[in-house]
């Protein structure tokens, strides 16, 4: 009942959340987004930050397609904003296409009602305040603070050398991108969210699963989802790794959360296609039933096992195996016996990407590039295993 509780609680504040937003004045948002165009903010569709490979590709293309929609807002009904809105539709390239949109430019609204689009009324509210570059900068510091009181939560809870181990397979991944993009802003703030409450034994760890997978459905546009579940479960086995448990009643627990957080995740989702489909004249439901199948399928062009090998592809093998062997020689030389039963929960969830990415073929395939970054599960979840079974008070008192 605490989770029906909630679920209306949160559907509830999604359309508030929403239908504020379109309330806003438009002026200081429309000329917020005119800056924002005026100075080239957003000038190209998939910009490299600092390194040159698909593994470094921001997702401007996405970015400009939210500002979009926040503009077609003003013009929009109310409800029509939250349930469909619109986008530009000009050429192949979004951040052109907005361009155009903005100068006045004959441009063709497409409507997007497949997803809440939470990113979208969140940006809303904040070009009444900056443009797209402040607000980019607003994001980068709002998560690097996050980030470091996470790192400082596990130091606190678990020990330096897991917190070691968080920012090691961090760079693995090029998290720093994500701190800059509208996004993939939504799911680090969630991950990182999520392990900060796994952390704090005051939580109820399955509402907290419940509330983060719907939050999950609402703001993100298909990213990397399972990183506000998967990196939030690694940290609670890590928290728990001594706490007397059976194996079993250790993996039981954990199942829990996964699904309570896949229910909180799907019903969100559900929810908005049916809502859509009975207050607009379309048909929302049978548009998503029609892209799952499309984005959970393969074709003769690629494979589910092209899909997966894509992916592991965007890896630095060679810097993963360095760390591997370092961390293989620690434990070898201060092995840890007890550790066995966290490092065995630990290797389930390593496994979690992958199956994603066979699951869910055709998107994992195409957009690989930033589809990658759920192996940070899978990286710092081996890495914790081989923490979990080192004794660090062994190392430390030899030191």
């Amino acid at each position: 009942m605490r989770l029906i509780k909630t679920f209306f609680c949160l559907i509830a504040g999604y359309l508030l959340f929403g239908v504020v937003a379109c309330l806003l004045p438009d002026k200081p948002v429309q000329r917020h987004i005119k800056q924002t165009v005026d100075r080239q903010e957003i000038d190209r569709d998939y910009p490299r930050a600092i390194f040159s490979g698909h593994h470094a590709m921001m997702d401007n293309f996405t970015d400009a397609l939210i500002i979009s929609q926040v503009w077609n807002s003003s013009s929009d009904s109310i409800w029509e904003s939250v349930m469909q809105p619109s986008r530009a539709k000009y050429c192949e390239e979004m951040t052109t296409t907005l361009k155009a949109q903005i100068e006045g430019h004959h441009t063709e609204n497409v409507k997007y009602g497949r997803y809440w689009h939470g990113s979208t009324f969140l940006m809303r509210y904040l070009l009444l305040i900056w443009s797209y570059e402040s607000i980019r900068l607003v994001f980068g510091i709002v998560t690097s603070l996050l980030l470091l009181f996470t790192l400082v939560r596990i130091k606190e809870r678990i020990g330096s050398w897991a917190a070691f181990y968080f920012i090691i397979a961090a760079c693995f991944v090029y998290l720093f991108i994500t701190q800059f993009s509208i996004q993939f802003v939504p799911v680090l703030v969630l991950s990182l969210t999520g392990m900060l409450v796994m952390l704090d034994e005051r939580r109820d760890p399955l509402l907290s699963c419940f509330v983060i997978g719907s939050l999950t459905a609402y703001f993100d546009l298909l990213t990397t989802p399972l990183l506000t579940i998967g990196l939030p479960l690694t940290v609670w086995v890590l928290a728990h790794r001594d706490d007397g448990s059976k194996l079993l009643q250790s993996l039981t627990e954990m199942l829990k959360m996964g699904v309570v957080w896949g229910i909180g995740f799907a019903a969100t989702w559900g929810s908005k296609w049916i809502l859509a489909t009975l207050t607009t004249d379309s048909n929302i439901w049978a548009d998503a039933m029609e892209n799952i199948a499309i984005r959970s399928g393969d074709t003769a062009d690629y494979t589910r096992f092209d899909a997966l090998t894509v992916n592991l592809d965007m890896l630095s093998f060679r810097l993963i195996v360095l760390a591997a062997i370092v961390m293989t020689v620690l434990m070898a030389i201060h092995f840890r016996r007890e550790g066995w039963k966290p490092a065995l929960l630990l290797l389930l969830i390593a496994t979690v990407p992958y199956l994603w990415y066979i699951v869910v073929a055709n998107h994992s395939y195409v957009h690989f590039w930033f589809t990658y970054r759920l192996q940070f599960i899978s990286i710092l979840a081996l890495f914790a295993a081989a923490g979990c079974m080192t004794d660090w008070n062994k190392l430390k008192n030899k030191n």
